[in-house]
């Protein structure tokens, strides 16, 4: 007889506060109607070769993330107001992302910079927004947030 593995669904959460918070401690404010959010952490090299050696060398260098957010827009949700503001303008946000939702969970925090917002309606009525966003500093994750 076959195991049958489920994946199960999480309640992710995505929130935004005043650029500069100290993470984890800071106050951020969940965004509402978040339909899906995604991000990529990259971790870029530094190249140490010369014509002295016959092989590369690599050491870690910048780190950076980049991801964007789709959520229903509510003109009543202040953490999407600051987002579709500071998308608008040139302001540095502070994100935390805890892809698993609330509880003890992983959480990434870091300053970001919101590098743009497409808003859309659609034929139901409902304005369907994609907020893109890049780290500005230091990533910082935390595996036991609560």
């Amino acid at each position: 007889m076959a195991v049958i593995n489920y994946i199960i669904g999480t309640d992710a959460k995505i929130g935004v506060g005043v650029a500069g918070q100290v993470v984890p401690n800071g106050t951020f404010v969940d965004i509402g109607g978040v339909i899906n959010f995604n991000f990529t952490i990259t971790n870029d090299e530094i190249d140490f070769n010369s014509n002295d050696y016959g092989y590369d060398i690599k050491r870690y260098g910048r780190k950076r993330m980049s991801g964007s957010v789709e959520f229903l827009y509510d003109p009543g949700d202040a953490a999407q107001a600051t987002v579709m503001l500071n998308a608008r303008t040139p302001t540095i946000t502070a994100m935390r992302l805890r892809p698993q939702g609330a509880g003890v969970y992983e959480e990434y925090a870091f300053n970001a910079l919101l590098t743009s917002a497409n808003p859309t309606a659609e034929n139901n009525g409902n304005i369907r927004c994609t907020v893109s966003f890049v780290s500005a500093g230091a990533i910082t994750w935390d595996a036991n947030q609560t």
